[in-house]
């Protein structure tokens, strides 16, 4: 006895076609899913490049309290920054504060950041592209 063919030759029809519709079916519901993936793989990188301006704004603000100046290259940032709380101030033990090199790379472009400073012409195609940008929407 041949215990391979449990399924009759008129059957092996219908198992070969509900096979094919559950495959499509799968195919279906994998390619609907990529754009809310991709979606969200966009959105983490926005939120991790929030997260580490936020970081890199803490530091320059240490930086400039504890040194008077800011820094000329952001890799500065990466050295601990102690700050000695003054008077008047709860604390009263020093605050260090450093981020990590990581946290100077732009998740979405994969780039270094770099510094800029007032009257740079990179300030001005960002004004002019959020000015575009909004006048496209609509908002104004």
């Amino acid at each position: 006895m041949n215990h391979f063919k449990l399924i009759r030759g008129s059957e092996q029809g219908y198992a070969m076609l509900s096979l094919l519709a559950a495959m499509t079916i799968m195919a279906l519901a994998v390619g609907s899913a990529m754009p809310s993936i991709q979606h969200a793989s966009q959105r983490q990188r926005e939120e991790e490049m929030f997260w580490n301006g936020s970081q890199v704004a803490t530091a320059l603000g240490m930086y400039y309290l504890v040194n008077k100046r800011y820094p000329t290259k952001l890799e500065d940032l990466t050295k601990p920054i102690t700050a000695v709380p003054g008077q008047g101030q709860a604390a009263t033990q020093p605050i260090t504060f450093r981020i990590r090199a990581w946290a100077l790379t732009d998740p979405i472009t994969g780039e270094q950041w770099k510094i800029v400073r007032a009257g740079d012409p990179i300030v001005n195609e960002f004004i002019q592209a959020h000015n575009a940008s909004i006048a496209s929407s609509g908002m104004y």
